[in-house]
């Protein structure tokens, strides 16, 4: 678990059961709907415990800001894609492609900041 959260800039990992879990099906009708991000699922008690997660819990995980969100609301796709779609950009983000969908595609405010790379200093 821990080498799949380092080896991606944003991990969501469900930690619970997957058999007959309510929780856990929502979760994978939302994981389907994203390409960008990756998603895990364990049912790894010693890993729920290192990571401080309780069992049925969404935990984001990023390497930016504050670093992990966990998701507290309604177990239904819409409150769980609004909860990524919150938590899984930077504050401070590049100009790439899913900066341009957060910013153009769902309409949220964006402020711009342009720099020449080659006056690094």
């Amino acid at each position: 678990m821990k080498l799949f959260v380092e080896k991606n800039e944003v991990a969501i990992i469900y930690f619970g059961e997957s058999e007959e879990d309510t929780e856990f099906a929502a979760f994978k009708n939302v994981a389907i709907l994203y390409d960008d991000l990756a998603f895990a699922h364990t049912t790894d008690e010693n890993a729920r415990a290192t990571n401080s997660a309780r069992s049925r819990q969404i935990v984001l995980f990023k390497k930016f800001d504050e670093n992990r969100n966990d998701y507290s609301g309604l177990f239904n796709t819409a409150d769980i894609r609004k909860f990524i779609d919150e938590n899984s950009f930077a504050t401070v983000m590049p100009f790439n492609d899913r900066a341009i969908e957060k910013i153009f595609q769902k309409g949220n405010p964006a402020a711009f900041l342009f720099s020449n790379d080659n006056d690094a200093s």
